[in-house]
């Protein structure tokens, strides 16, 4: 997740939390795109084309760069059942195509309590708290006096 990006992803999670998926799918959907193509930044890749002849600068989207024959290094970002989970979730036509139908006002009100949304949010809550379990674990095993954090706390001397 971008460094500015926090506090959207926990609106998004929370409202997910709680049931509202049409505001977590409005949230999460774009902030998904952002992340992925930060990642691929932070990889060496360049997600965005350039028209020098007009001086703009576009961003690619998810039907881009979701591709490894596109961007080879989203093999290194996402493993091979998480980049077809995102694919099918967001983009293929023969998924549920989430980002396109809902960015062009394709879901109806049932829609949005669909299973399909609750995947989508638990798919996300995945993304971005596995890093942090990962992290912990890391610290945990690097130094061997953390498990022995917090022992005594309970002791009354």
């Amino acid at each position: 997740m971008p460094p500015d990006r926090e506090h959207l992803f926990a609106k998004g999670l929370y409202a997910g939390l709680t049931g509202d998926f049409f505001t977590s799918t409005h949230i999460l959907i774009p902030q998904i795109e952002n992340s992925i193509r930060y990642l691929l930044r932070k990889q060496g890749a360049l997600p965005s084309k350039i028209d020098i002849d007009k001086g703009i600068q576009d961003e690619r989207d998810l039907n881009t760069t979701l591709f490894p024959r596109n961007y080879p290094q989203i093999n290194s970002i996402f493993d091979e059942d998480t980049l077809f989970d995102l694919q099918g979730l967001l983009i293929e036509r023969s998924g549920s195509n989430l980002r396109n139908r809902m960015a062009h006002g394709l879901i109806n009100d049932d829609g949005f309590s669909s299973p399909i949304m609750s995947y989508l949010w638990w798919v996300t809550l995945r993304l971005y708290y596995l890093p942090i379990l990962e992290y912990q674990q890391q610290v945990k095993n690097s130094n061997p006096w953390v498990k022995f954090d917090g022992i005594f706390k309970d002791d009354h001397i």
